[in-house]
C-alpha cells in the first residue's frame, strides 16, 4: 500500500548537507576544550509522512471506481542525550518514534468484493551535529544535520480477491532541522524544532518516503 511514494531527488542535498557537517566539525576543533557539559532531553510533536502515490498505487488492485483514504500524521515522540562542547556546537544522539500511518482502500477486483489496508510504523536512531547561535542570554537559534538509521514495518491485511504481505526494511539516510531554544535557568531549557527525515524506507518494499517532525522538548543540563 505505501509502495513508490515518491522518486528519490537527494544526491545533490547529500554533497551539500555533506559538505556543511565537515564545515562545521572542522569549525569546532578548536575549541573543543571550552566543553560544557552534557544534556539530555526528550520531546513530542506532530509529525507527517510525505505520500501522494498511495491511493495510486491501490488503484492498480482494483476495478475503476474504487475508494481510498489515507492518514499521513501522527503523534511523534523522542529522546536524545548531547555533548556540548562550546557555545556554538554540540554533538547528539537520539531515538525517535515518529508514529504510525495507515492506509484503507475498497472495491471490486476482477469483479469480487475486496478490501486492503496497511499500517506503517517508524522508528530509529539518529546522530548529529548542532549547531547554536545565541541571541540573547536565554534565547539561541539551532541548526542540525546528521544520519538516521530508520527501521519501517507495515502490517498489511486483504480480503477478497487480494493477497497481502507484511513488509520490513532498516537503512540510514540524511536528516537535518532547525528551531530554537529557551533556557529557563542554567539547568532547564525548552527546545523547539522542526526536523526532516530523508527518503524513509525501500521503495520496492516498504515504499520511501520523507517525514517531518514538528516537535517541543524539554532539555536538562547535567551540571
Amino acid at each position: 500500500m505505501f509502495a513508490q511514494y515518491y522518486p528519490s531527488r537527494h544526491s545533490k542535498l547529500m554533497h551539500t548537507l555533506s559538505a556543511a557537517v565537515l564545515v562545521l566539525g572542522l569549525a569546532a576543533i578548536p575549541q573543543m576544550a571550552q566543553a560544557e557539559g552534557w544534556y539530555g532531553g526528550l520531546g513530542f510533536g506532530n509529525s507527517k509522512i510525505k505520500d501522494d502515490s498511495t491511493c495510486s498505487d491501490a488503484g492498480s488492485l482494483f476495478d475503476p471506481g474504487y475508494s481510498c483514504s489515507v492518514d499521513t500524521k501522527d503523534t511523534g515522540k523522542k529522546v536524545f542525550v548531547g555533548y556540548q562542547f562550546n557555545k556554538n556546537g554540540s554533538v547528539q544522539f537520539g531515538y525517535a518514534d515518529l508514529g504510525k500511518f495507515s492506509a484503507n482502500a475498497s472495491g471490486t477486483s476482477a469483479g469480487i468484493p475486496s478490501t486492503a489496508s496497511a499500517d506503517l510504523k517508524i522508528k530509529g536512531f539518529d546522530l548529529a551535529l548542532v549547531g547554536s547561535l545565541p541571541v540573547t542570554n536565554e534565547f539561541s537559534v539551532l541548526g542540525q544535520i546528521g544520519l538516521f538509521r530508520w527501521d519501517v514495518k507495515v502490517d498489511a491485511s486483504a480480503t477478497g480477491n487480494l493477497v497481502a504481505e507484511n513488509q520490513s526494511a532498516t537503512g540510514t539516510d540524511v536528516a537535518f532541522g532547525v528551531g530554537a531554544q529557551y533556557d529557563f535557568s542554567k539547568t532547564v531549557g525548552a527546545r523547539m524544532e522542526w526536523e526532516r527525515f530523508k527518503d524513509v524506507g525501500k521503495s520496492d518494499t516498504t515504499g520511501k518516503g520523507d517525514v517531518d517532525l514538528l516537535s517541543l522538548s524539554l532539555v536538562f543540563r547535567f551540571q
